[in-house]
């Protein structure tokens, strides 16, 4: 069985971002992707890191 060319495109694609440093992850179902979504807007809002001050500075 021959890969079809779209499939040849996306993997050239994910090789090309794991070189630019982004990271493959896994969604295995709904919540998963949500909270990947989360994770990914705090981290582009700069919100992450102020939230994990946050939770540091109270313990």
């Amino acid at each position: 069985m021959s890969k079809q060319p779209e499939q040849i495109l996306e993997n050239q694609l994910v090789a090309q971002l794991q070189q630019l440093k982004y990271e493959k992850t896994l969604i295995k179902d709904e919540n998963a992707l949500v909270a990947n979504l989360k994770t990914q807007l705090e981290k582009h809002n700069n919100t992450y890191k102020k939230t994990i001050c946050k939770v540091n500075e109270s313990k």
